[in-house]
């Protein structure tokens, strides 16, 4: 699968969460936009990537604290693993095609297995949560 087909929104990513849904796709769109980046403009965009994706974090970090989701260490830890790995991939340099490529591929990766993965576990702990 080519990376720009893995970055399409997919309603198999909505987790039915409206806020962290919105915050998923923009991730997506972002990822896009550094896609298709020249490389003078690599670092800036890996920045906005970045930046963003912590910010998601964050917030979704606070929505399953609230919620009491007892797995929220396990999956804050993951999310640190991610910033580390985008860190590290910007440091090895974004401003070649190659660099962008590598970081865009690593991202396309990793969101994809987290959303299907450890927020699905998330949606199904506070579907259950809220029924009881």
């Amino acid at each position: 699968m080519m990376v720009k087909e893995q970055l399409e929104w997919r309603k198999a990513y909505e987790l039915g969460c409206g806020e962290i849904d919105r915050q998923h796709k923009y991730l997506f769109d972002l990822a896009m936009e550094v896609e298709e980046a020249q490389p003078h403009e690599g670092m800036q965009y890996a920045e906005k990537l970045f930046d963003s994706a912590s910010r998601h974090f964050r917030d979704e970090e606070r929505h399953m604290e609230e919620n009491g989701y007892p797995e929220l260490e396990t999956h804050i830890k993951t999310h640190q693993k991610m910033i580390w790995s985008l860190n590290v991939l910007m440091q090895d340099g974004v401003n070649s095609r190659e660099g962008l490529d590598r970081l865009v591929a690593f991202f396309a990766k990793w969101i994809r297995i987290h959303i299907l993965k450890e927020d699905m576990q998330y949606v199904k702990f506070h579907l259950t949560e809220r029924k009881s």
